[in-house]
């Protein structure tokens, strides 16, 4: 058995490649002075071994394109299983560098095993490249290497590998990683867009033709596609997913890729549902039919659009009076449109069915559930009042974020979802009733207005009344 050490270092790169097959006559470096290494500027020797475990990385990652006919099943026949050997060998190195946990070292293991199954072949050659960088790894397991030394090494290998196209084509890439070393990740696209020409056509239709054979393999899951494709793009899957198909057990390898595949699947819904979980539902405030929406959905969708607009608008406004942070108070508020638009979207649906009925009432539930939230925002602010709004801020969110007009309209929108609804009715009165005592004293309705002014005159005859009395 091949054993990794808890604290990362591979006990002996040696065995890991005699498991896959493969006897390694790595050169010596005694004349590794005369290779010529871009300047490494001086770094943390923490950052400098992540660098470099990255560097390494992505040059494993470029040479899996360069196998004959890589990944190409009509072309390898039985062979395939020695290059999907070396993609589940090289999908837990990874894992092993980036994460480093003892599982994974463990699923290193695992792998390197299994790739004593397939010895020899057409992608012998490229196995002998793969496991001479793994060999680079070893030292960026750990910290306190000596990067540039390291480095050389790995400069040298494909510099006497210079009869091979293909080493001279990763040399390419792998001297642009070193140019940028303390930018360097997997995060960062793993073909940079300034190569020589020659390399863009020759290395990219390669990679291209290797994502095509693993899409279009029936055998194989599209998580292989996502997986290397996420670091072609430099927008790597989730490490947490990768270590779990990681750790997948072998007894599942060896049942065959049926097998594998269907594990790896389900291991991606479990996963998007741990990520993902199912958006909250409030029953009682969905409507009990969307047989009215969907019937006036002519009329009513561009009406929350544009009550969206409107929203997203006075948000905006409130920025441009300089502020940055929006006021609690108004949270529920500036939710409203995504929801409102989501609806919209739902009501344009050609022909709905009972899947978007149904999340049509998920929908308007959750708009109703944060309209409720937003007109408890504005009570908790009146009781508040003293220290809420006052001043000049009053006056801006009076004129945005609290305009009686946007109220009117969002009392509107709640009118139109809801019919007959007295219970939405009486929460969209509430509103304005709220938004009209915490800021009708600086911005007043039209219709509070006529109120007010009646009111006073009351009071003015009232009074005028007590003066000519005499009371």
């Amino acid at each position: 058995m091949v054993d990794v050490r808890d604290d990362g270092e591979i006990a002996d790169m040696s065995e890991v490649c005699h498991g896959l097959g493969i006897w390694l006559g790595i050169a010596s470096w005694s004349s590794m002075e005369d290779v010529e290494l871009p300047d490494i500027p001086d770094m943390p020797s923490v950052q400098a071994a992540d660098a470099f475990a990255s560097v390494v990385t992505r040059d494993i990652l470029r040479a899996l394109p360069l196998l004959p006919n890589a990944f190409d099943f009509d072309h390898l026949g039985w062979e395939f299983f020695t290059q999907v050997s070396q993609l589940r060998f090289t999908h837990s190195l990874v894992c092993a560098v980036k994460l480093g946990t003892a599982e994974l070292h463990q699923a290193v293991n695992q792998a390197a095993h299994a790739g004593n199954k397939h010895p020899t072949g057409p992608s012998k050659e490229a196995f002998v490249s793969v496991a001479e960088l793994c060999s680079s790894i070893v030292p960026s397991v750990r910290y306190g290497v000596n990067v540039s030394v390291e480095l050389r090494k790995l400069l040298r290998r494909l510099d006497e590998q210079r009869s091979l196209r293909e080493a001279q084509l990763r040399q390419v890439f792998l001297l642009q990683d070193l140019d940028n070393f303390q930018e360097v990740s997997l995060d960062r696209p793993l073909f940079p867009s300034n190569q020589q020409q020659f390399s863009t056509n020759e290395v990219l239709s390669r990679v291209q033709s290797m994502i095509e054979n693993l899409r279009n393999n029936p055998l194989v899951s599209d998580y292989w596609t996502d997986w290397y494709t996420g670091f072609v793009e430099g927008s790597p899957l989730d490490r947490e997913l990768q270590r779990r198909v990681a750790l997948i057990d072998d007894t599942i390898w060896n049942a065959g890729p049926e097998a594998v595949a269907a594990e790896i699947e389900k291991i991606r819904e479990e996963y998007q549902r741990t990520v993902t979980p199912p958006p909250q539902r409030f029953p009682e405030l969905e409507p009990n039919s969307t047989k009215r929406l969907i019937t006036n959905a002519a009329t009513i969708s561009p009406a929350l659009s544009g009550l969206s607009f409107q929203i997203e608008n006075a948000q905006a406004q409130f920025h441009q009076f300089g502020y940055n942070q929006i006021p609690d108070t108004f949270l529920p508020l500036v939710e409203l449109p995504a929801l409102l638009n989501n609806i919209s979207s739902k009501l344009d649906t050609p022909a709905p069915n009972t899947d978007v009925e149904d999340a049509l009432r998920a929908e308007v539930g959750l708009l109703n559930a944060k309209v409720i939230a937003l007109e408890a925002a504005l009570e908790e602010a009146l009781r508040n009042k003293a220290t809420s709004f006052k001043g000049t801020l009053k006056e801006h969110v009076a004129k945005s974020l609290g305009d009686w007009k946007l109220y009117a309209a969002i009392v509107s929108g709640l009118f139109l979802l809801s019919g007959d609804d007295l219970t939405l009715k009486e929460r969209g009165e509430n509103l304005l009733k709220k938004r009209e005592q915490l800021f009708g004293d600086v911005d007043p309705s039209p219709a509070a207005q006529s109120l007010f002014a009646k009111v006073q005159h009351a009071k003015d005859s009232k009074k005028d009344r007590r003066n000519w009395t005499g009371g």
